[in-house]
This record gives C-alpha cells, sequence and structure tokens, in this order.
C-alpha cells in the first residue's frame, strides 16, 4: 500500500474525529448549562461549566478518537429513542388535564366576550388574566342587551301577497 493512501486514511480519521468531538462537546454543553441553569442556588451556569469543562472536553476527546463505533451506536440509540418516545397514546389522566385546562379557556374566552351564564356549578373566576391590571373596568355581562339599532328605511317589513 501506498504512503499517500495511508496518510489520507489517517488525515479522513483525524478530521471525522475532531468533527465527532467537537459535536459531543457541544451537545455536552448545552445539556450541562440547561441542568445548571435549573439549579436553584446558581447564578451564573456558563462560568459554573467553564470552571468544571475539563472533565467534558475529555469525555468529547474519547467520544472523537472511537467515532466509528460511538458515532453509529450514538445514531442508533437516538433513532430508537425517537421511534419508542414518538407519540405514545394518552393516559386518562392526560386527557382529563387537557379536557379541564380546554374548559377553563373557553370559560375565560366566554367571560372576556360576555357570553357566560351565571350558574352555581361554574367556580366564581376573578376578572380575566388579560385585564387584572384594569381593576375598574366593567363586567359586560352586567349590562343588559341592547337591541341593535336599525334605521327605518332598512327594516324588514313583512310581504304581502295581493290577493
Amino acid at each position: 500500500m501506498k504512503l499517500w493512501a495511508v496518510c489520507a486514511c489517517l488525515t479522513g480519521y483525524v478530521l471525522c474525529a475532531l468533527a465527532a468531538a467537537r459535536c459531543s462537546y457541544g451537545v455536552q454543553r448545552t445539556r450541562h448549562i440547561a441542568q445548571e441553569s435549573r439549579r436553584v442556588g446558581c447564578t451564573d451556569p456558563v462560568a459554573r461549566f467553564e470552571s468544571h469543562s475539563r472533565d467534558t472536553a475529555a469525555a468529547a476527546f474519547v467520544f472523537g478518537l472511537a467515532w466509528p463505533l460511538t458515532v453509529p451506536c450514538y445514531g442508533a440509540f437516538r433513532l430508537s429513542r425517537f421511534l419508542i418516545m414518538a407519540n405514545p397514546p394518552e393516559t386518562s389522566f392526560e386527557r382529563a388535564r387537557r379536557t379541564e385546562r380546554l374548559r377553563a379557556d373557553i370559560e375565560d374566552l366566554e367571560e372576556e366576550l360576555g357570553m357566560g351564564r351565571n350558574d352555581a356549578r361554574r367556580p366564581n373566576r376573578s376578572v380575566p388574566a388579560r385585564w387584572r391590571h384594569l381593576d375598574a373596568r366593567p363586567s359586560h355581562s352586567a349590562r343588559e342587551p341592547r337591541a341593535p339599532r336599525v334605521s327605518p328605511e332598512h327594516q324588514v317589513r313583512p310581504h304581502r301577497s295581493g290577493a
């Protein structure tokens, strides 16, 4: 085998290793910063990551060196996770939660539009979230509905058939 073929193969392997290590480092960095930002006492998750980034870089380097094995395995893992977790059937708890959320949204919209009924069965809701800053705003349901104003020339007159 010629020397140039060996050099080309090694160069390709090193470039693929660097690309895989870079991708792995980016995924781990994003995941670590997201986890740190959810932590209660952490004020600067990026600075905390940068102080502990040597472990992440070492893991990414190992991932990159073993790319002929790790990249296909990682791809198979992501594909299987997607196929397993994609659109599972809803449980009864999820359906009930969605139904309650939709019912609350409908009640809020009815209240905003003045269409709601004042049933004893319905919970007494305060002012809708959009109007909470306007405490003095009158309720629509407190007013009596008015008949539409129609000018005399636009009124509908009964048709008389001549016999």
